[in-house]
C-alpha cells in the first residue's frame, strides 16, 4: 500500500532536483551588455517560487500527524490521455512547426475528454470545445505573436 504522505514527499523532492536543473540554467544563461533585465530573469523567479512552494509541501507535510490515507488516482483514464495528448502535442509542434494548429487540436481534445458524457448533444458539444479552443489559441498568438514578438 502506498502512503499518501510517501508521495507526496516523493513528488517534492522530485520536482525540487528538477527545479535545481531548472535554476542553474537560469543563473547561467546567456548574459546581454547594457540590459538591466536579462532573458532570464523570469525563468529565476519561478524557479525560486518553485524551491519554496516545494519546500512548504515537505515541512506541511512533515508536520502534518493525521492518519495517512492509502494514496489511489480516480480518474487514472483522464491522467493517461492528458499525457499522451501532452507527448503527442509536443512531438507534433517538434516535427511539424505548426504550434497554432495543434495547439488549438490540443485544448480542443482535451475539453472534450474532461468533458465526458454531460452534454446533451455531441455536435454542441464539439462545438462549445472548439469555441473555447479557439479563444485560447488566439490569446496565444496574441500574446506571444503580436504582443511579444515571439514566433511559436
Amino acid at each position: 500500500m502506498v502512503k499518501e504522505k510517501h508521495v507526496n514527499l516523493a513528488v517534492a523532492a522530485v520536482l525540487l532536483c528538477l527545479d535545481a536543473v531548472y535554476l542553474y540554467t537560469a543563473f547561467h544563461g546567456r548574459q546581454y551588455k547594457g540590459s538591466v533585465v536579462g532573458p532570464f530573469e523570469f525563468a529565476k523567479y519561478l524557479g525560486i517560487a518553485l524551491a519554496c512552494l516545494c519546500g512548504a509541501v515537505i515541512v506541511q507535510t512533515l508536520r502534518d500527524r493525521r492518519e495517512d490515507g492509502r494514496f489511489e488516482i480516480k480518474r487514472l483514464d483522464l491522467v493517461c490521455i492528458t499525457l499522451g495528448g501532452t507527448a503527442l502535442f509536443l512531438l507534433l509542434w517538434q516535427v511539424t512547426g505548426l504550434f497554432y494548429l495543434w495547439a488549438f487540436c490540443y485544448v480542443e481534445g482535451l475539453l472534450l475528454a474532461f468533458e465526458g458524457k454531460q452534454q446533451d448533444s455531441a455536435k454542441k458539444a464539439v462545438l462549445g470545445s472548439a469555441v473555447i479552443a479557439a479563444g485560447v489559441t488566439l490569446t496565444v498568438y496574441l500574446l506571444f505573436a503580436v504582443g511579444m514578438k515571439i514566433y511559436l
